[in-house]
């Protein structure tokens, strides 16, 4: 009996010693089992009032619900997924809208990669539906505006050195695109508050060769995903989404929407959003470009990594950046 009792005791004393609290967000995000590939650099966006102009936003509840309703109404082709596809997918995505504004539109019917052995159907797959959709887009083109569009529509940022000052920084997440290959530091806004040589069209170069970069980094990623299957960054993505999963009150928070940004698919989003509005949406010869980041194949794609995140709170916030940057940008001009 006395054995019994010691050989209990120890066992008690073990599992408290061995005990460890439940392990926080910021660990679960570092900590991967990815492959040996460099985790990319991901811009450091700040982020504004979650509500947007003043609104108070609908509860975690109310979004959750909506999402759910959603769900059942909703038929994505890209449902069944995983969500390493679904990461993957969005990447490829993301390269192609970020590259109309760095190399003009005709450089987008060029695929990302030759050879693709771990996402190969679905790398297909997607392109014979965004070719689809694209062609559809470019036949409404009657005046062929768009297939003459070869210069970087980046060549037209108005850049100044007032952007992004003060309270508005949330609005102009471009602005803090990386100027270094291992750190989010420096980056354009930095630059542009230190740098008092060279006028405007010095400043635009940097910003430029920013998005360059920032556009590079992109692609080695889905060139890593593409050979291994898998990265760092991908991780982070998927240790979110546990993450959100096991702790509801975790959405629509200033801590969450931070989480959020620190994923490479999110603060691409961030990115595209407000350079959407910046251009596409004011600008007459970029009407139909702006169709075709429009298209369904998009909307859908979009709709599935917020709905995988339980983020539809989040995606109300980036419609709401682009909105009030849109405004921004009008009163500016």
């Amino acid at each position: 009996m006395r054995t019994l009792s010691t050989l209990f005791l120890a066992l008690l004393l073990y599992s408290c010693s061995s005990y460890q609290p439940p392990e926080s967000m910021d660990a679960r995000m570092a900590r991967t089992n990815a492959v040996e590939t460099a985790k990319a650099v991901v811009p450091d966006i700040p982020i504004g009032n979650i509500g947007g102009s003043g609104r108070s936003p609908a509860s975690a509840g109310d979004f959750a619900k909506t999402t759910d309703e959603q769900k059942k109404k909703r038929s994505n082709l890209f449902r069944e997924y995983s969500s390493k596809k679904l990461y993957f997918l969005t990447l490829v995505d993301q390269y192609e809208q970020f590259r109309v504004y760095v190399e003009g539109l005709r450089s987008s019917q060029t695929p990302i990669v030759d050879f693709c052995p771990q996402f190969h159907t679905v790398y297909l797959q997607y392109y014979a539906m965004y070719d689809s959709q694209r062609v559809a887009v470019l036949r409404k083109d009657k005046d062929r505006k768009i297939a003459s569009m070869t210069e970087p529509i980046l060549a037209s940022y108005p850049l100044n050195d007032n952007l992004g000052r003060g309270d508005s920084g949330h609005l102009f997440p471009e602005l803090f695109l990386p100027l270094s290959e291992e750190s989010a530091h420096p980056n354009v806004m930095e630059f542009m508050k230190n740098f008092h040589q060279g006028g405007d069209d010095k400043k635009l170069a940097i910003f430029m060769e920013a998005f360059r970069m920032h556009l590079a980094r992109v692609k080695k990623e889905i060139s890593e995903m593409c050979e291994y299957g898998s990265g760092q960054n991908y991780y982070v993505f998927e240790n979110l989404m546990t993450y959100v999963k096991n702790n509801q009150g975790f959405r629509n928070s200033k801590e969450a929407m931070v989480a959020l940004l620190k994923t490479t698919i999110l603060s691409n989003h961030a990115i595209l959003a407000a350079m959407d509005a910046e251009f596409l949406e004011k600008q007459q010869n970029h009407k139909l470009l702006l169709s075709i980041n429009s298209t369904p194949l998009r909307h859908e794609l979009r709709q599935e990594v917020f709905d995988r995140l339980d983020a539809q709170w989040a995606l109300a916030y980036f419609s709401e950046l682009k909105r009030i940057r849109g405004l921004a940008s009008s009163s500016a001009k």
